[in-house]
């Protein structure tokens, strides 16, 4: 409102207060009678535009040959616009906790099918009279059931990724051993559709090297498998060298 709209008499409490409020400045006017003052209370003021601004309202009554009312009307815009955001922050910190107990209840459920399917997938590998094709299949079972055990903990890293606490475990790794076990995931897949997946070795690689092998199998399987997927002929290639 303008200077002009209050000498007007327009900035009237009954105009520039919101119809629900009104009930609560008739309590603070019956108080002001009564006692000289009103406790402040929170309410919203209406502007010329229609918009609201909340504010915190008080006032007290000068007796006098005319009684006059000083009041005052603070802005909580600023104020609620804080608690708004904790709010937002309190909500998003309980569905974080919510979320990481999901993700930890679920990895207990899905390791103990997958616990009694790679334990089954030993005992069969004992099997003396088994050939060639079904040892080599059961191999398989054990290193994609291994491989999903090691996803299933990947999902629980997902709390130390978003705090910025994910550390790589290198330890020393046969490169030639864990190359033929991700090849041999991957190949079930491109078996599928009928494609050739072949490792390439060009140069030696070291008989040991150090770094992390579950985080190094997840990266290629990734890769392998998204390679897989968009190729609809011919062979998929993982290509690797050594470099001094």
């Amino acid at each position: 409102y303008t200077r002009e709209d209050m000498a007007a008499g327009l900035l009237t409490t009954q105009r520039v207060t919101a119809a629900e409020y009104r009930a609560d400045d008739e309590r603070a006017r019956q108080e002001l009678i009564r006692l000289g003052r009103y406790t402040p209370y929170e309410k919203e003021y209406v502007r010329k535009d229609g918009t609201r601004v909340p504010v915190l309202a008080g006032g007290i009554l000068f007796q006098g040959e005319q009684p006059q009312t000083v009041g005052f009307a603070l802005d909580l815009s600023e104020r609620r616009r804080a608690e708004s955001e904790q709010r937002a922050r309190q909500a998003a910190e309980a569905a974080n906790e919510a979320k990481s107990a999901f993700l930890a209840t679920m990895s207990h459920e899905l390791r103990t099918p997958l616990n009694a399917i790679l334990g089954y997938a030993q005992l069969l590998r004992r099997d003396a009279g088994q050939t060639e094709r079904q040892r080599k299949g059961l191999a398989t079972i054990e290193a994609s059931g291994k491989h999903l055990l090691a996803l299933i903990n990947d999902v629980l890293d997902l709390a130390r990724i978003e705090a910025g606490k994910l550390e790589l475990e290198p330890a020393p790794v046969s490169p030639t051993e864990t190359l033929g076990v991700i090849a041999d995931i991957a190949r079930v897949r491109a078996d599928e559709k009928g494609l050739q997946l072949l490792v390439d070795v060009p140069t030696p690689l070291p008989s040991s090297v150090q770094l992390d092998e579950r985080r190094l199998r997840q990266v290629l399987l990734n890769l392998l498998g998204n390679a897989v997927k968009f190729t609809d002929a011919g062979r998929v290639v993982l290509r690797l060298s050594a470099t001094p």
